[in-house]
C-alpha cells in the first residue's frame, strides 16, 4: 500500500545549504507496520566549505501519508538541532549533548552558520516554495532472483501450469524490499534495462519484470526502481543500513533507528 499520494520529491534552498529530499518507497519495521522511507541529500553552496552528505535514514510513521513538503520540514528541523548543539558545544566545552552525530560535523557546523534561515523555515507554516529544479530520476533495475538448472524447473513449471502471472508472483516471494535492494548493490546486480539474452522471453507486471527460457532453463526477476540522476547519488554512504523502528509513543513521528533525542514523537537520522 503506497500511503504517500503527495509530491515525492523537494529541492529547497535554505541560505548556503541546498536541500533535497526524494521518496524512496514503503518499507516494513520490526512490528510488521508499513511506512514512507525518503532519501535526502545536504549540499553546501558556500564556495569556500563545499561538501554534500546523503542517507535513506529518514522514516515515516506507521500507515502516515507524509508527502515531500513533510519530509523537507523534518529534515530542516533535525539541521536545526544539530546546528544548536554545535553552538552549545562551544559556549560550554566538554559536555556532551543531545542530537549531535545526527550528521557529519561539517553538516552541523553548516547547520549552525545558516540557523537563522532553518529557524524561519521551522516558524513558516505557509507552504514550501521548492526551486525550479526537482531532482530527476531515472529508471534503473535490481536483481531480485536468478535461478538456472535445476533450481529453475519449479518455475518454469508453474508457468506452463499456472500462467506467466503465478510465475512471477513465485518469483517475487524473494524480493524482501530494501533489504533486497541493498544487496543487489553491495553485489553490483543493479542495471540500466533488464538483463535479457536474446532467447530470453519477458513478462512484465508492474515494477517487475520477469525474464525466462525453457531453451536455457533459467528464469529471473528484476524490480524497477528510481534513482534520483543528480550529481552525487542519494544514497552515498558507508553508514550501517537499518530497519526503522516504531516509536511507542507516536505512531505518526517520524522515526530512525537512532537513540531518541530532540522533541517528543521526533527521533533524528542516525549516524
Amino acid at each position: 500500500m503506497d500511503v504517500n499520494a503527495g509530491q515525492r520529491d523537494m529541492v529547497l534552498t535554505i541560505g548556503t545549504l541546498r536541500l533535497s529530499v526524494v521518496y524512496a518507497g514503503m518499507v516494513s519495521d520490526e512490528s510488521g507496520g508499513r511506512r514512507c522511507q525518503y532519501r535526502y541529500m545536504v549540499e553546501s553552496t558556500d564556495p569556500e566549505a563545499p561538501g554534500a552528505y546523503s542517507n535513506d535514514d529518514l522514516f515515516a510513521g506507521v500507515g502516515d501519508p507524509v508527502d515531500a513538503e513533510r519530509a523537507m520540514r523534518a529534515l530542516s528541523s533535525y539541521l536545526s538541532a544539530a546546528g544548536e548543539a554545535f553552538g552549545l558545544r562551544f559556549a560550554y566545552p566538554g559536555r556532551e549533548f543531545e542530537n549531535k552525530r545526527m550528521f557529519p560535523e561539517w553538516v552541523d557546523e553548516a547547520a549552525y552558520q545558516n540557523a537563522e534561515e532553518l529557524a524561519t523555515l521551522a516558524l513558516n507554516d505557509e507552504e514550501l516554495i521548492p526551486d525550479e529544479t526537482t531532482p530527476p530520476h531515472h529508471e534503473r533495475y535490481i536483481s531480485v532472483v536468478f535461478h538456472q538448472g535445476d533450481d529453475a524447473e519449479e518455475t518454469l513449471r508453474i508457468l506452463d501450469e499456472q500462467g506467466l502471472q503465478a510465475a512471477l508472483e513465485h518469483l517475487a516471494r524473494w524480493d524482501f524490499g530494501d533489504e533486497t535492494e541493498y544487496a543487489a548493490e553491495a553485489n553490483g546486480y543493479v542495471y540500466d534495462a533488464p538483463p535479457t539474452g536474446d532467447a530470453d522471453r519477458e513478462y512484465t507486471d508492474g515494477e517487475y519484470v520477469m525474464s525466462y527460457s525453457h531453451a536455457f532453463g533459467h528464469v529471473g526477476l528484476v524490480r524497477k526502481v528510481e534513482k534520483p540522476a543528480s550529481g552525487v547519488d542519494m544514497p552515498e554512504t558507508t553508514l550501517q543500513q537499518r530497519s526503522p523502528r516504531r516509536s511507542s509513543s507516536d505512531r505518526s513521528a517520524w522515526t530512525t533507528p537512532a537513540e531518541p533525542h530532540l522533541p517528543p514523537g521526533l527521533e533524528p537520522p542516525g549516524r
